[in-house]
């Protein structure tokens, strides 16, 4: 299953990228990451006083406000990046105005850059059937899975060995779990472990350490749970 990429489109020139990108996942956090490298990817391509905003969408959402941003054309930059968070809280009549966008997409040349993100929790992509096809048609729709534990347990193994650290098996094990298996926060929980270790004269980690550390995060597991049961997955 793919995870987030590193580099998304490094190297890349802002033309050569789709106007439109939809991503699709569980974990709020990935999508946040996802976002958060294409903000990298647009840095000193794109004046971002002027051409980069974020809407969220929700009750208080300015749609009109977006339309305003979408239609202006730049006098900076030679696209403008709109990134749309929380669709699943879009009304229907915004996601029709999404599908309208993207196909008169394919029938101009557009100077707007649209990313879109979806998180399904525990609930499967409703009301945006049509947006997944016309996004399709001239984008990019992804859907991005939460890295596995054998895969968290590789970064965590690769990490420590650099840095001449050196992780009990439980604290491994209990690390992941309380990180709710996920990747950005475990990096994150990682370098706060390091600083605790500045003082300390053996380098190890242990269960104990982690359990004082890193605060367990509670998630929607469950439900990745009984996908994981339903799909016989046992390594998930």
């Amino acid at each position: 299953m793919p995870a987030v990429k590193e580099n998304i489109h490094d190297g890349k020139q802002i033309s050569e990228l789709k106007s439109w990108y939809l991503y699709i996942s569980k974990s709020i956090s990935i999508l946040d990451e996802t976002v958060e490298k294409f903000r990298r990817t647009l840095r000193g391509k794109i004046n971002f006083e002027t051409d980069f905003k974020i809407f969220y969408c929700g009750p208080d959402m300015d749609e009109n406000d977006f339309k305003n941003f979408t239609n202006t054309p730049s006098f900076f930059s030679e696209k403008r990046a709109a990134v749309v968070k929380s669709l699943e809280k879009a009304s229907a009549e915004f996601i029709k105005t999404l599908v309208r966008m993207c196909s008169e997409t394919e029938q101009k040349d557009d100077s707007i850059l649209i990313i879109l993100t979806y998180a399904t929790g525990d609930r499967k992509e409703k009301n945006i059937a049509d947006l997944k096809t016309a996004v399709s048609k001239s984008g990019i729709v992804e859907v991005l899975y939460a890295p596995t534990s054998e895969k968290l347990g590789r970064w965590l193994a690769e990490r420590s060995e650099l840095d001449g650290v050196k992780f009990t098996q439980k604290a491994v094990s209990r690390f992941i779990e309380n990180v709710s298996f996920d990747l950005s926060l475990l990096k994150s929980e990682y370098e706060k472990l390091m600083i605790y270790l500045i003082s300390e004269k053996e380098k190890t980690i242990n269960e104990t350490t982690v359990d004082k550390l890193v605060p367990r995060v509670y998630d929607m597991k469950i439900f990745d749970l009984v996908n994981c049961i339903g799909n016989r997955d046992r390594t998930g």
